[in-house]
């Protein structure tokens, strides 16, 4: 799925782009908030579960909470500090992202033992082939705010919301 959705953004960025902001301008945001989404959205999951599954919570909120407060200060550095704008809130959510899934990963493989088993391999592929689909209409949902705000306000009304958001997701 993650190949797919990376397909998806980095082939039709530009008319993402245009459906969106009337405009191809934006394209390569389209293609970071794709591999943010990739990074944090699909790839990680199945590391975060695993500490939820195994009920090490204190190292779940350690790192969540960590990679979190990470994210936070690269957005205020890139947004405020460095003065990028959407850019530089696009960049840092993406090295968040990236830093978040390397700290749960790292957390997580020393103990697991990896194989493969094609019998559970296809029946994983059966019962999540339908939701990559639902995946992206969830997607299209939690980011419709920032489009019609973007529609109506302008993309740095957006920047303030994001921003927002941000502490909010602390």
């Amino acid at each position: 799925s993650s190949t797919v959705l990376l397909m998806v953004f980095f082939t039709f960025s530009e008319a993402i782009s245009s459906l969106l902001f009337q405009t191809v301008h934006y394209s390569d945001l389209i293609k970071v908030v794709g591999l943010s989404t990739i990074f944090n959205g699909i790839i990680n999951q199945p590391f975060v579960f695993r500490l939820q599954f195994e009920e090490r919570s204190k190292l779940y909120v350690i790192i969540t909470s960590l990679c979190t407060l990470t994210t936070l200060v690269l957005t205020i550095l890139f947004v405020v500090v460095w003065e990028n704008g959407v850019w530089g809130f696009m960049l840092a959510t993406l090295i968040g992202s990236v830093i978040t899934f390397f700290c749960h990963f790292l957390a997580v493989v020393k103990w697991t033992r990896f194989s493969t088993d094609r019998g559970v391999a296809n029946d994983l592929v059966r019962y999540g082939l339908p939701m990559i689909s639902s995946f992206f209409f969830l997607f299209v949902l939690q980011n419709a705010g920032r489009f019609i705000l973007q529609r109506y306000h302008g993309i740095a009304d957006v920047g303030i919301y994001s921003i927002g958001h941000t502490f909010g997701m602390v």
